[in-house]
C-alpha cells in the first residue's frame, strides 16, 4: 500500500477561486474509514494546488468560511496498488471505488491526475505520472469502480527516479466547479522505489511480431513484474550477415511498433527479432526470429525481352520463375492472356521428366518453383508479366530444398538473386552434382552461377534432397570446384551449322578411371543437338563430355560425334597456347583419315561432318605419339597423279605393313611388305608403279592394306590429268 491524496474542487461565489487544500501523509496513525477521513483547514489558511488544462484546480486562494455542503467525492473502500515496491522505470497498477456522498448529483466529467512526490505533502513541483478520465456523472449516494471490470490502471515510474521512499498522490477533479466544504480524503502508506534484485526474474514476453514493408512492424510485449522498460527491433536482410537495431515505440494495449524501411530487406525479405527489457534489467532470452517476405515486384516479368523468337529450333529459351505463384501458377495464368490460345503453331512449353523424354505442358499444367522449362513462340514484341506471388519462404536457418532425380534435372533458381552453383555443389557432396548447363543461341554452355528467371540442366549421380543455402548468393565465399583440382584440363569446342558443344579431357590426382565428380555427362537431346562424347559402358549414363582421368605418362580418349544434322562443314577448336606450357604433348587424330595434329601448334581442325565420326585425343608425356592399336588412315590424294600417301599409327615397334595393288582384271600389279622400326605416327607412300617400277596406266585400282589387328581395302584412281 502507499499514500494517495484525493483532491476535490470547491465552487465559490461568482468570480471566486477554486481551491484545493494542501494535504499531508498520515504517517501511519491516521487510517481510512468506511466514510473517508476529512481534514478541514482553519479559516484563512493558505493552500497550494496543481492545475491542469481541463480541470479547475489551478490557483491558490483561501477557503470560504460559510459555504453549504453540496457534494463530496470520497473513497469508502481501500485504494489498491500492486506491487507497492517497484524499480526505476517499473510500473504499478491502480484500482479504487469512488462515492458521491454529497447532497447533489455530479453532472460533469470526473477525471484524475497521478503524481509522484518525495515529500509528505502534495507540492506544485511533484512529477505528474498520468492523467485519465474516470466517468461522466455520479448521482448522490452512487459509487463507481475504477477501472471498470478486471482491468487496472498501469502507472509507470520514470526510469530516472532515484531509489528511495515516495508518495503517490491521486487528485480527483471535475470539468465544472462543484460546491464542497470538505474537499479532501487522505489515505497513506508510502511507495518504495528500489533496485529489485530478487523476486522478478522473468523477462518480458514478446508475441505476435508482424508487419509489412513500407508500413510498420508491431509486436505485443508484456511483463508481469517490474514492467517493460524498452523493446528493440534487430533486423537484417535475409541473406545478410549483420543485424542493425532500432528502438520501438510503445503504444496502447502493450503494443510496440516501428516504421519499416525498404533498405532493411533484400530481394527475399527481412529477418528480425525483438529484445525487450524490463525495469530491473531482465532481457528476453532466446528471442524468436521472424521473417517478412517480399511480394513479386510490380514490374516483374520473365526476361524474354530481346529474344528473337521465330518458333524454330534455335529460338527455344529456358526460363524459371523465382516466386511462389500460389494458385496462379497455371500455364494459362502466366501465358494465355498475352499469347492467346496455346497450339503447336503458336507457343509451346516443355519440361524434361528426368528420364529420357520431354513432357509438353498444356494450359492446365502448373509451373513449379525450382523447375525450369523450355519455351518457344512465333509471337513478336510481347511481355510476360508476373503480377502475383511471394518470395520463397526460406532463410539461413531453413534454406530451400528440392528433390533431385538420379540423372538429369531441368532446374531453375528458387531465389530472386544470383547464386553460385559451386556453392550448391559444395553444400551437397552426397548428391555428386555435375556442372550447371545453360542454353544460349542454340548451344549448351556450362555456368558457375544461376541467375533468377533462367534455367539449367544438372546431372545428379545419387538421387535425394539438394539444399540451396542462402549463403550461395554470389559474392559469398564458396568452396566449389577450382582449376587447382586438375593437373591439366583442355576444353574443345565442336561447331556445326552455328551450334556448338564443349567437351574436355584432362588429368587430376583425385580422378578415377570411371565416373567421378570431375567428369561431365552429355546433356539430354532436345530437338536439335550436337554431341562429342567418350563412352563408359560401366556407368549408368555412359556418354561423357568431360573425361578426366588419373595422372599418367600417356592416355587416349576416343570421342564419337553425333548430331541431328546429316552433313556440313564442322570444326573443333581449342586453346593451343594453353598446351604450349603443358609437360608433354597432345595430339588430335582423325580416326577416319588418320590425320594427326600436334594440338600445341595449331588451334583448330576442320572436317566434313559425318554422324558417328570418331576423333581421338592422345596425351604423351615424352611427346611421342603412340597408339594402343594399329590404325590405317584414309589415303590421299584420291585421285592421285604420282604419289599416294597412306597415314599409319602403329602400336609397337617393328610392326609390318602389307600392301597389295590389284587392277580391274584381278591381277596383282604391285606388292610390298614394309617394317617400321618404332611405333607411333608414320606415312607410307606408293608412287603408282608396278612391281618392276614401271609407271602404271591411268585407271581404277584396288588397294589392300593390312597391319596386325587392322586392315583396309580402298578404291583409288590414278590420273595423269590434274
Amino acid at each position: 500500500m502507499f499514500t494517495i491524496i484525493l483532491g476535490c474542487f470547491l465552487v465559490p461565489e461568482a468570480n471566486s477561486q477554486h481551491i484545493l487544500q494542501s494535504s499531508s501523509v498520515n504517517n501511519g496513525t491516521q487510517k481510512a474509514t468506511g466514510s473517508g477521513h476529512t481534514i478541514v483547514p482553519s479559516v484563512g489558511q493558505q493552500v497550494t494546488g496543481k492545475g491542469t488544462s481541463s480541470g479547475h484546480i489551478l490557483t491558490i486562494g483561501f477557503l470560504p468560511t460559510a459555504i453549504p455542503r453540496q457534494a463530496e467525492l470520497t473513497l469508502q473502500t481501500s485504494l489498491e496498488i500492486s506491487p507497492d515496491e517497484v524499480a526505476p522505470g517499473g510500473s504499478t497498477s491502480l484500482t479504487f471505488t469512488m462515492y458521491n456522498t454529497g447532497a447533489v448529483d455530479i453532472n460533469a466529467d470526473i477525471s484524475a491526475e497521478v503524481y509522484l512526490s518525495a515529500n509528505s505533502t502534495f507540492e506544485p513541483e511533484d512529477i505528474r505520472l498520468d492523467t485519465f478520465g474516470i466517468t461522466t456523472n455520479l448521482a448522490t449516494g452512487a459509487s463507481f469502480d475504477f477501472p471498470v471490470g478486471s482491468n487496472t490502471r498501469s502507472i509507470t515510474v520514470p526510469s530516472s527516479t532515484s531509489v528511495g521512499g515516495y508518495n503517490l498522490f491521486v487528485v480527483l477533479y471535475t470539468s465544472v466547479p462543484i460546491d464542497e466544504i470538505n474537499p479532501n480524503n487522505v489515505f497513506g502508506v508510502p511507495i518504495t522505489i528500489a533496485n529489485i534484485t530478487s523476486g522478478d526474474t522473468d523477462p518480458p514476453v514478446v508475441t505476435n511480431p508482424s508487419g509489412t514493408f513500407g508500413a510498420t512492424i508491431s509486436a505485443t510485449v508484456t511483463d508481469g513484474g517490474s514492467g517493460v522498460a524498452s523493446a528493440i527491433l534487430f533486423y537484417k536482410p535475409i541473406s545478410g550477415a549483420d543485424f542493425e537495431f532500432i528502438e520501438m515505440t510503445a503504444g496502447s494495449g502493450n503494443t510496440y511498433t516501428v516504421n519499416t524501411e525498404d533498405s532493411w530487406a533484400d530481394e527475399l525479405g527481412m529477418e528480425g527479432y525483438i529484445l525487450a527489457e524490463d525495469a530491473i534489467g531482465n532481457v528476453t532470452a532466446s528471442p524468436v526470429h521472424f521473417f517478412l517476405y517480399r511480394s513479386v515486384p510490380q514490374d516483374a516479368s520473365i526476361p524474354f525481352a530481346g529474344a528473337s523468337f521465330d518458333g524454330k529450333t534455335n529460338s527455344y529459351r529456358m526460363f524459371s520463375i523465382p516466386y511462389n505463384l500460389g494458385n496462379n501458377n497455371l500455364i494459362s495464368d502466366v501465358f494465355s492472356e498475352v499469347l492467346g490460345e496455346q497450339t503447336k503453331d503458336t507457343w509451346r512449353v516443355f519440361h524434361y521428366n528426368g528420364q529420357t523424354e520431354y513432357l509438353e505442358l498444356n494450359t492446365s499444367s502448373r509451373i513449379e518453383l525450382g523447375n525450369a522449362y523450355w519455351f518457344n513462340t512465333i509471337r513478336k514484341d510481347f511481355t510476360i508479366n508476373v503480377d502475383e506471388g511471394t518470395a520463397v519462404g526460406s532463410n539461413q536457418q531453413n534454406p530451400y530444398t528440392k528433390t533431385f532425380r538420379q540423372g538429369w534435372n531441368q532446374i531453375g533458381n528458387p531465389y530472386p538473386f544470383e547464386i553460385s552453383w559451386d556453392a550448391i555443389q559444395a553444400a551437397n557432396p552426397d548428391r555428386v552434382l555435375g556442372s550447371a548447363h545453360g542454353f544460349s543461341n542454340g548451344s549448351y554452355q556450362t555456368t558457375n552461377t544461376l541467375a533468377p528467371w533462367e534455367g539449367v540442366f544438372v546431372f545428379c549421380e545419387t538421387a535425394g534432397t539438394v539444399t540451396y543455402p542462402i549463403s550461395s548468393r554470389t559474392g559469398a565465399r564458396t568452396t566449389g570446384r577450382t582449376n587447382k583440382d586438375f593437373d591439366w584440363k583442355l576444353d574443345m569446342k565442336l561447331t556445326l551449322h552455328g551450334q556448338s558443344q564443349i567437351s574436355s579431357v584432362g588429368m587430376a590426382e583425385e580422378a578415377l578411371d570411371g565416373k567421378d565428380r570431375l567428369d561431365e555427362i552429355v546433356v539430354p537431346r532436345f530437338i536439335s543437338y550436337l554431341e562429342m562424347t567418350t563412352h563408359h559402358p560401366e556407368f549408368f549414363a555412359p556418354h561423357f563430355t568431360s573425361d578426366i582421368v588419373p595422372i599418367s605418362s600417356g592416355y587416349e580418349w576416343t570421342f564419337e560425334l553425333a548430331s541431328d544434322k546429316k552433313s556440313g562443314k564442322a570444326s573443333i577448336s581449342w586453346d593451343a597456347e594453353k598446351l604450349s606450357s603443358l609437360e608433354g604433348s597432345c595430339f588430335l587424330v582423325d580416326q577416319t583419315t588418320l590425320e594427326m595434329i600436334d594440338m600445341s601448334n595449331v588451334s583448330s581442325y576442320g572436317f566434313a561432318w559425318e554422324n558417328g565420326k570418331k576423333l581421338k585425343v592422345v596425351y604423351s608425356l615424352d611427346g611421342e605419339l603412340t597408339s594402343s592399336v594399329n590404325q590405317i588412315g584414309i589415303v590421299y590424294p584420291n585421285p592421285f597423279q604420282q604419289e599416294l600417301f597412306i597415314p599409319l599409327l602403329l602400336k609397337d615397334r617393328e610392326e609390318k605393313l602389307d600392301v597389295k595393288v590389284i587392277n580391274l582384271s584381278g591381277q596383282t600389279v604391285f606388292r610390298e611388305s614394309k617394317a617400321f622400326e618404332r611405333g607411333g605416327k608414320h606415312k607410307y607412300y606408293w608412287s603408282g608403279v608396278d612391281q618392276q617400277g614401271d609407271e602404271l596406266p591411268d585407271g581404277l585400282y584396288i588397294l589392300q592394306l593390312e597391319l596386325p589387328g587392322a586392315s583396309r581395302t580402298l578404291r583409288v584412281i590414278k590420273s595423269s590429268q590434274p
